[in-house]
C-alpha cells in the first residue's frame, strides 16, 4: 500500500485520469444512446416489445435489422434505431477496451487494490485518480474556515 500513498503518479496518473474522464463520457453516451433507442421504439410499431428495458439481445437484433419496404415513416424510424444500436454495441467494444487499459495501469500501479474484495478496475483507477488529486475542498474548510470567496457580500445583503 505504499505505492498508493505516492500522490506523484507521474504519466500513470494522467493515463489513469484521462481513461476515467473518457469511461464517464462513454458511459453517458451509451445511455443516452439506449434511452433515445428505447423510446423510438416504443413510440414506433418496429416490432420489438419495448414495455421493459431493452436487452442486449434486442438492442443485437435491431443492430442487425435490414431495410424494408414499408412508410417513409415506418422506414426513417427503423433505420435510426439500426443507427442508435450500432452506436450502442460500438461503445460496448471502446468500453471494453477502456476497461482493459484501466486493468494494465491499476495493475501496474497499485495491484492490491484489485486484490481486495469488490474493487475492480474501474473502481481501483477512481481511487488512484482521487487520491492523488489536491485535498478536497471539505477538509481545506475544516482547517480555516468557511470560503469567503463563495458567500454574499455582506453590503449586498443589506
Amino acid at each position: 500500500m505504499a505505492r498508493l500513498r505516492d500522490r506523484r503518479g507521474g504519466q500513470d496518473q494522467v493515463a489513469l485520469q484521462v481513461l476515467t474522464t473518457a469511461r464517464e463520457q462513454l458511459d453517458a453516451e451509451r445511455l443516452r444512446a439506449i434511452n433515445a433507442l428505447t423510446a423510438l421504439v416504443r413510440t414506433h410499431d418496429l416490432g420489438i416489445d419495448a414495455r421493459r428495458a431493452l436487452t442486449r439481445t434486442q438492442i443485437r437484433q435491431i443492430a442487425n435489422w435490414r431495410r424494408r419496404a414499408e412508410a417513409i415513416g415506418l422506414a426513417t424510424a427503423r433505420a435510426e434505431a439500426v443507427r442508435l444500436a450500432g452506436r450502442v454495441a460500438e461503445l460496448d467494444i471502446e468500453l471494453k477496451g477502456n476497461r482493459a487499459q484501466l486493468t494494465a495501469l491499476v495493475t501496474t500501479r497499485a495491484p492490491e487494490l484489485l486484490a481486495m474484495p469488490g474493487v475492480g478496475a474501474v473502481t481501483a483507477a477512481v481511487v488512484l485518480c482521487d487520491w492523488s488529486g489536491p485535498p478536497r475542498a471539505g477538509a481545506q474548510r475544516s482547517r480555516h474556515g468557511p470560503d469567503r470567496r463563495h458567500l454574499p457580500d455582506s453590503s449586498v445583503l443589506g
